[in-house]
């Protein structure tokens, strides 16, 4: 039978609780399929840790990698596994060769982790960080281009590394990733090493075009639902040893060094510590399971909700959705607040907590001094719940400061 959608397919996930949820984006949801699944792979460990350890992980995630691999259309050999995107992006960050007054270029839109990342690894290399400032909303589509144009054409020296997002989690803005590699690759020179932050691309998003960047890491508890937490870290042209033939030297390793250390690339990232496989084992199970529910399916109903919701807020609260069509990423949106509630000193969090309190976890974001929530959507999200949204904002207007 066909898998549902909308509220029906709620049941499917282990959220619940009552509150109305449109914060997929945040830390994800999983699937109760997966989540039994990973648990059987955790009782399997325990029944024989030093079988399970040292003869049947390693195996194990080969084949997660393998599959992880079809699904998105790369060599197996490219891809490892990581905890979380913030574990791979501070492997990529600290391996890329910087030497003293190399340039370290990102748009103001990365994440806030990213941003400290990057900041910390110049500081110790003596390199220097370059942020290009995106304004929101931006006033063109191409808004992206024409800041990293910009800064490449400038400075007396290309940079060394450029940090991108594929979907910025704060602003919901997808880049135009495929045109921002080619304009780091178009210029003459040494081209710099490119590094797509893909937290929020598995199963969200079209992947192929990530493929071309020199790494990638992905989430894969966010929109593909499996347990928190495991992720992916794609590395372009990667084999068997830490050297990856890059535009700029990498000697890859992981941020945890401990026995698979100087083992071979897969084993440095396998043996990082004792820790908890199971979501990375569960891998096969959800790519499975979201084949079967088709993934076009799911990107479809995940544009359609987002977008009739998005549409349905901004009717509501007499404001407008406020990401540019071209850079939609489909998966989350930012609406404005109404005005009432854009006056005086309210705080982001302030006007969260107060949703919090009326039953609905959405987060409220301040850009450029204006107040937006983000509101996801996934396969269970449906317009009853921007509905709910909308009127517990119309609740917080009757309580508002000089109201009556």
């Amino acid at each position: 039978a066909e898998w549902p959608t909308g509220a029906a397919a709620a049941e499917l996930f282990g959220i619940g609780d009552g509150f109305v949820f449109v914060n997929h984006g945040a830390f994800g949801g999983a699937l109760r399929a997966l989540s039994r699944h990973a648990e059987d792979w955790r009782a399997r460990a325990e029944t024989q840790p030093l079988r399970f350890f040292d003869r049947e992980l390693f195996p194990c995630v080969v084949h997660s990698l393998r599959e992880a691999a079809r699904f998105l259309g790369c060599a197996p050999t490219e891809l490892l596994p990581v905890q979380n995107a913030t574990h791979g992006l501070n492997a990529v960050i600290n391996s890329v060769h910087l030497e003293p007054g190399d340039r370290v270029l990102y748009f103001s839109t990365a994440y806030g982790s990213v941003k400290r990342m990057i900041q910390n690894r110049c500081s110790s290399a003596g390199a220097v960080p370059e942020m290009l400032s995106i304004p929101f909303p931006p006033p063109r589509e191409d808004a992206f281009q024409a800041a990293l144009s910009a800064a490449l054409a400038a400075g007396r020296r290309p940079p060394a590394l450029v940090v991108l997002d594929h979907v910025a989690s704060n602003t919901s803005l997808r880049l135009p990733v495929a045109e921002l590699v080619r304009l780091c690759r178009a210029r003459g020179g040494t081209a710099p090493f490119v590094l797509v932050d893909g937290a929020h691309s598995m199963l969200a998003q079209d992947t192929s075009e990530l493929l071309e960047a020199d790494a990638v890491v992905f989430n894969l508890h966010k929109w593909l639902s499996l347990p928190k937490s495991a992720g992916l870290l794609y590395v372009r042209g990667a084999g068997g040893e830490g050297h990856v033939d890059a535009p700029r030297p990498l000697e890859l390793r992981p941020a945890v060094l401990s026995h698979g250390h100087d083992a071979g690339l897969l084993s440095s990232f396998v043996w990082d510590g004792c820790r908890d496989h199971s979501p990375m084992l569960a891998l096969p199970l959800a790519l499975r399971l979201w084949e079967r529910f088709g993934v076009l399916r799911a990107r479809a109903h995940m544009r359609e909700a987002c977008a009739e919701g998005a549409s349905h807020l901004a009717d509501l609260w007499g404001t407008e959705p406020a990401v540019p069509e071209g850079l939609h990423s489909g998966c989350m949106a930012l609406v404005a607040l109404p005005e009432a509630l854009q006056s005086g000193a309210r705080e982001p969090g302030d006007v969260q907590d107060a949703l919090f309190a009326r039953g609905v976890e959405v987060p409220v974001k301040e850009l450029d001094g204006r107040l937006y929530v983000r509101i996801s959507a996934h396969v269970y999200n449906h317009i009853g719940d921007y509905r709910a949204v909308g009127h517990a904002v119309l609740g917080l207007l009757s309580e508002a400061p000089g109201r009556e």
